[in-house]
């Protein structure tokens, strides 16, 4: 199924997932079709994200990921050009339901954001690896303005905000061969993976350091914070330092991985 695997539909779940969170977050629902609009409309801009990240990245994803629906020829580009526009605008419609005028301002700058992402700013040196970040953390953002929920999903957004910063630097690395053949001034390219594997621990800092600031203003609890050290941080170390030693392509794809699992993780404890 090509058309559905190009979407990552995993990935848009999880994305989905964020804007639940992130409108229920210690707080009760006030109303659901907004929020399950907020939800949609956001599954639906990802999607389109993905597609036309893989439209622009079809030569690099020739060197790098070969085996992706453009590069492998099942999808042809135009009709994945389309695909992507599809998605964007179905999405954008959808984010006038949930009543709220701001969810929809960010549906569409995201969407003109992630356009702009893919063919060009993806290959610039640490602007694409922020903005990727701000476009994971507003997911919270946007399930926060859909239930009146703001103040709450921030803290989700900013923690998200770090962790995609760390992941975007883990994958620049993964990717480092193929862009430095079309010369894309992407982070690696420029520092050299070791560098960058280097610049990875300061997103795991301000993960610590912002933990501890939730905990003095307690608004994490003993638990929660003693959860953090151990289940999140720890870990995040012990990954970095091995990737350090053994910076294989596979390694490289697992820790991407992993840390998908350790913003789960996060998740879980911030709702328990």
């Amino acid at each position: 199924m090509p058309f559905i695997t190009i979407i990552r539909p995993a990935n848009c779940i999880f994305a989905g997932l964020c804007i639940f969170v992130g409108a229920i977050l210690h707080t009760t629902l006030d109303g659901f079709l907004p929020v399950l609009f907020a939800i949609i409309s956001g599954m639906f801009i990802a999607a389109g994200g993905y597609v036309i990240n893989d439209y622009f990245d079809i030569r690099i994803d020739r060197i790098n990921k070969p085996e992706r629906m453009l590069p492998s020829g099942k999808i042809k580009p135009r009709t994945a050009l389309i695909y992507a526009g599809a998605f964007f605008v179905v999405g954008i419609v959808l984010s006038l339901f949930t009543g709220n005028v701001y969810i929809t301002l960010i549906a569409t700058l995201n969407s003109l954001l992630l356009i702009l992402y893919a063919g060009y700013l993806k290959k610039t040196f640490l602007i694409g690896n922020i903005l990727a970040a701000y476009a994971a953390a507003s997911t919270f953002i946007y399930g926060g303005l859909s239930n009146d929920n703001l103040r709450n999903s921030i803290v989700l957004a900013i923690f998200a905000f770090l962790f995609t910063l760390l992941r975007e630097f883990i994958k620049s690395a993964e990717d480092r061969r193929g862009d430095a053949i079309y010369e894309a001034k992407t982070i690696s390219v420029v520092l050299g993976e070791k560098k960058t594997i280097m610049l990875s621990f300061l997103p795991v800092a301000g993960i610590v350091i912002y933990s501890i600031i939730l905990y003095i203003q307690e608004v994490l609890s003993m638990r929660a914070f003693f959860l953090f050290m151990v289940l999140i941080t720890v870990p995040l170390i012990v990954a970095l330092v091995q990737l350090l030693n053994h910076s294989t392509r596979n390694r490289y794809a697992k820790t991407s991985l992993f840390l998908k699992i350790e913003m789960l993780i996060l998740l879980i404890i911030l709702i328990w």
